[in-house]
């Protein structure tokens, strides 16, 4: 299933054009692992599978995003080599 965001949502305007790109890499990471890569039971869960895989985001790389309504701040964590998530992968799949 591809990540769903609401496009009008505050703080989102300036990301539009990254949206559909990070979609596309949910939708080959599931058909690289033939399951779900980061299944949430909540909005929460799910960004913290999102921030387990990926690394929390910060404000060096969002600026603005601890003044974004309802913000949630999450343990800061170090996104895991992506070799390291799909082994299976070889060549330059992943580079």
């Amino acid at each position: 299933m591809a990540m769903q965001l609401p496009l009008h949502a505050p703080g989102l305007q300036q990301h539009r054009s990254q949206l559909p790109c990070a979609s596309c890499c949910l939708c080959a990471a599931e058909l690289m692992l033939r399951k779900p890569w980061l299944p949430g039971n909540s909005d929460i869960d799910q960004l913290g599978k999102i921030f387990q895989a990926l690394g929390t985001p910060s404000k060096d790389n969002w600026p603005g995003l601890t003044a974004l309504p309802n913000y949630v701040e999450f343990k800061p964590q170090v996104a895991p080599p992506l070799r390291q998530q799909f082994p299976q992968v070889g060549g330059m799949s992943l580079d």
